[in-house]
């Protein structure tokens, strides 16, 4: 039986309440021998976990597939971001585009569902992804 979370928005609207159904499986975290073996090969890139997210890659964008919990998500990630962001660089709050003139660097961005918002919001985004097929998604 699928998990329920009330989540309170840090953005705006404030105030508004989401309601996050968990229905995604979590992997087992990698044993401390397996992480030696990636180490040991000179990487921290885990081969299995690229495959797992290159055959959802088609699924990122897909608000009702795979990725639904992390749709489900976004807004009150996206809102606790901006909201933090804003703070940090000391930006106009109530600005449609608040970080024109800054660069982001998204880091394991796989399809785009932070770089693409971020920027709308002025960002000037570079994404980068283990997976070459998140990274076409991303920028498709």
């Amino acid at each position: 039986m699928p998990r329920r979370r009330r989540l309170r928005s840090c953005g705006s609207p404030i105030g508004t309440t989401y309601s996050l159904r968990v229905r995604w499986a979590i992997k087992p975290a990698r044993s401390a021998e397996r992480i030696a073996s990636l180490r040991e090969n000179g990487t921290t890139i885990d081969p299995e976990e690229i495959a797992h997210f290159a055959a959802q890659a088609a699924n990122w964008w897909d608000p009702e597939g795979s990725f639904r919990p992390l749709h489900q998500l976004n807004p009150v990630r996206l809102g606790f971001i901006r909201q933090h962001l804003v703070a940090h660089f000391g930006r106009n709050a109530s600005s449609l585009r608040p970080f024109e003139g800054l660069n982001l660097l998204d880091v394991g961005c796989g399809g785009g569902l932070i770089a693409e918002p971020m920027t709308r919001l002025g960002f000037a985004v570079t994404g980068i992804d283990a997976d070459r097929n998140a990274i076409a998604v991303a920028r498709a």
